[in-house]
């Protein structure tokens, strides 16, 4: 065989599969479409219908509602049409490519890509988010004039528009090319390289990056929680689950960057270690599992929305017909960032009061 045909994953697996007679045996020799695992079948089924109902509230409230429509929410919107549509069409698309359907090509192709797209749109949505949320922690005078609605969509624009070049590439051409038989397999089609390279550059890295984000803005959050009840503390009536809460829902956008890693890491480590380890026997169940665990991620997005924000969990309230609790007050609605905001904002006001007095007083000693 040529060598210059032998490259660091997706040639190295053919390689490993070549018989004597100097011809690969087919890894998926199996009748299309193939016998449908009933299990598999019916975890994902129960993802899709949750994901659906899930992440179609999720947007219905924030249509609705509009004191939802934060510029931060923006960026919860994105995530959940994202996330609607791994419902809608990436776990039928998974299913199908179980059974080795579709039998065209492209078909196949861009079906595989369009799953990648929805990934790395999350992924790029969760990394928006906490931009976001650094800057208006981290500067908060300057943000309002920084970010607008304006530039929060184009910004989810961008993301779109990036997700799906990289998403698509096996459809422009980064895939194995034919199969012998006309079917559909996820890793019969996929080049290795594409999917260590998707692992490494919308996982690893944007994980890397959030999680030294989200170390700075808790660190934030904690010196400005401090503050905060000590203020409180000195107000009569004012209640200790104020802080409870407001502690809580500090560390919902970072639970969701948590659970995120835990479902799609497990994917890409096995396509990975194959990429690498072309000769490794990782059982079909193993990567099934992993996955159906990715899929899960799109369910579990809207339920932290719905009881991790108190604002996205009351409108969920109020579109059932049900009565906003008692404890919800209008005080209430407002996030902890923007609580941090408005107080960081305070004490620079504060400080520039204390300062404008010391310079009135200097100017009254010069006139004396």
């Amino acid at each position: 065989m040529d060598d210059d045909t032998v490259a660091v994953c997706g040639e190295h697996a053919e390689m490993a599969n070549l018989s004597k007679d100097g011809l690969a045996p087919d890894p998926y020799n199996k009748t299309v479409p193939t016998d449908v695992d009933i299990a598999y079948m019916s975890v994902e089924i129960a993802c899709a219908v949750a994901s659906i109902f899930g992440n179609l509230l999720v947007i219905i409230v924030f249509c609705q509602y509009k004191r939802l429509r934060t510029i931060t929410n923006y960026y919860v919107l994105s995530l959940a049409v994202a996330d609607l549509f791994v419902g809608l069409v990436g776990i039928p698309s998974a299913i199908a490519t179980s059974v080795g359907l579709p039998y065209n090509f492209q078909g196949c192709l861009f079906m595989n890509s369009f799953l990648m797209l929805l990934c790395t749109t999350s992924i790029f949505s969760l990394v928006a988010v906490s931009v976001d949320r650094f800057w208006a922690i981290m500067y908060p005078l300057n943000y309002p004039a920084i970010m607008t609605r304006t530039k929060a969509i184009l910004i989810i624009t961008f993301c779109w528009i990036l997700a799906a070049v990289i998403g698509l590439l096996p459809s422009m051409g980064w895939n194995k090319g034919h199969p012998e038989r006309p079917r559909c397999f996820f890793m019969e089609v996929m080049d290795l390289r594409y999917l260590a390279f998707i692992n490494f550059a919308t996982i690893v890295a944007p994980t890397a990056f959030m999680a030294v984000v989200y170390t700075l803005i808790y660190r934030a959050v904690q010196n400005q929680v401090r503050r905060m009840s000590s203020h409180m503390l000195s107000r009569k009536g004012e209640p200790t689950r104020r802080l409870r809460a407001e502690s809580k829902a500090a560390k919902s956008l970072a639970v969701i960057i948590i659970m995120f890693v835990i479902s799609w890491l497990p994917l890409y480590t096995l396509n990975t270690v194959k990429c690498f380890s072309p000769t490794a026997n990782i059982p079909e169940t193993a990567f099934k599992f992993t996955i159906a665990l990715s899929h899960l991620n799109s369910v579990w997005n809207p339920v932290l929305y719905a009881w991790g924000m108190s604002d996205f969990k009351e409108a969920l309230r109020r579109l059932y017909g049900l009565k906003p609790k008692a404890h919800y007050r209008r005080s209430d609605q407002t996030s902890i960032y923007c609580r941090l905001e408005c107080n960081v904002v305070y004490e620079a006001c504060t400080s520039a009061k204390s300062l404008y007095k010391m310079t009135s007083g200097f100017d009254e000693l010069i006139e004396k």
